[in-house]
């Protein structure tokens, strides 16, 4: 398949696969770098912040986690059957 490309088309289709990769892994360890940041645990928040909005946000860091995931298996994927 590697016959199939030029050089020039090779590395583009390197570069989206990588930037796919890398943009998957940020998405999936969002909950963690955004606990890093703001000192924050979301599993074990403090105490004035109220319960509602804490599992609102613990669904929508599970959301984000499976976008990630898909990110980084469409990448692979992409760059296994163009590459």
């Amino acid at each position: 398949m590697l016959g199939e490309l030029t050089e020039e088309e090779r590395v583009r289709w390197l570069r989206i696969v990588i930037s796919a990769v890398i943009a998957g892994l940020i998405i999936f360890a969002a909950p963690e770098i955004t606990a890093w940041i703001t000192g924050i645990s979301i599993d074990n928040p403090q105490g004035n912040i109220p319960r509602t909005l804490i599992e609102k946000v613990g669904m929508i860091f599970m959301l984000t986690r499976y976008f990630g995931g898909a990110i980084v298996t469409i990448g692979v994927i992409a760059g296994v059957i163009k590459l």
